[in-house]
């Protein structure tokens, strides 16, 4: 069982408001708007968590849309790297119809089935667009919202 998930930082999006996001540079919304504690675990085994703690705080939006491009990677070529901000990187590899990733902090290596990553993947991009669209409606106007999320609501 695959399982992201993310813990709403309630002081953290107060801040972000104040920052007027749908006016904000792309990359400050990829790497610093949105940091929350995220979690990614496999069949119980923890990627992302240094130390035995399993929530790593990153961007929401630059994960969550990172982890798509990656994803999208994988598959075209087998294999794929994707930077966290604060340090440290996921390294994919494909296997048939596995899939493996190394926590470049940690060197934990994990293996997963493709069709379970891709559900999973698929299923955190969506919440993630949802809450944003919950909690900053007007994120739809930013001149990137259709590049991270694509047109329809």
């Amino acid at each position: 069982m695959i399982e992201f998930d993310f813990r709403p930082d309630e002081g953290v999006l107060a801040e972000n408001a104040e920052g007027e996001p749908q006016a904000a540079d792309p990359a400050a919304l990829e790497e610093t708007y949105f940091v929350m504690p995220l979690r990614f675990s496999v069949n119980g085994a923890e990627v992302l968590g240094a130390g035995g703690e399993p929530w790593w705080d990153l961007p929401l939006l630059g994960f969550a849309t990172h982890l798509q491009a990656c994803l999208e990677r994988l598959i075209e070529q087998g294999k794929a790297q994707m930077f966290l901000a604060g340090g440290g990187s996921l390294v994919w590899r494909l296997r048939d119809d596995a899939a493996e990733v190394r926590n470049s902090l940690s060197g934990a290596t994990v293996p997963m089935s493709l069709a379970e990553l891709h559900s999973a993947v698929a299923a955190l991009f969506q919440r993630v667009r949802q809450f944003l669209l919950t909690r900053f409606p007007s994120m739809v106007a930013h001149p990137r919202w259709t590049d991270w999320f694509g047109a329809s609501l």
